[in-house]
């Protein structure tokens, strides 16, 4: 029972609906509210800039995380144009330096520390919950 002059919050783990079920309340799509109800929904909105910003939208966890090695993307954006052998092989030493192939299994270990299950890691973005995403 709420009442009138009292502030209310959820508190739960992450992912499960506590921003999903404010959103509702706050929109009026929440069958049983009623109408004189005040709701201020503050949304994780730097969580959801950080999906709708990126161009790892789509991406999985694990690629999101490959993705954010900027150094690399670059190093092997720049190897699909480059023709001449004495860039490539500049190319690919700076990719050897950086350590480019182990890019997945550190993305893997840096994940497993931030507590995601294998499964979550192949979880889109754009699909974890804003708590998850933050992470």
């Amino acid at each position: 029972r709420l009442m009138h002059g009292h502030r209310y919050g959820l508190v739960g783990r992450n992912g499960m609906g506590k921003s999903t079920l404010l959103s509702m309340v706050a929109s009026g799509r929440m069958p049983g509210v009623p109408e004189l109800l005040r709701v201020l929904h503050v949304a994780q909105d730097s969580a959801d800039r950080i999906v709708a910003g990126s161009r790892t939208e789509g991406a999985s966890a694990l690629e999101a995380v490959i993705q954010s090695d900027t150094r690399r993307s670059e190093l092997l954006s720049l190897v699909d144009t480059l023709t001449s052998p004495e860039e490539l092989t500049q190319a690919y030493e700076a990719l050897d330096a950086i350590d480019s192939d182990s890019a997945p299994a550190r993305a893997s270990a840096l994940l497993r520390g931030l507590q995601f299950s294998e499964a979550m890691m192949g979880q889109r973005v754009a699909s974890l919950s804003g708590g998850w995403r933050m992470r």
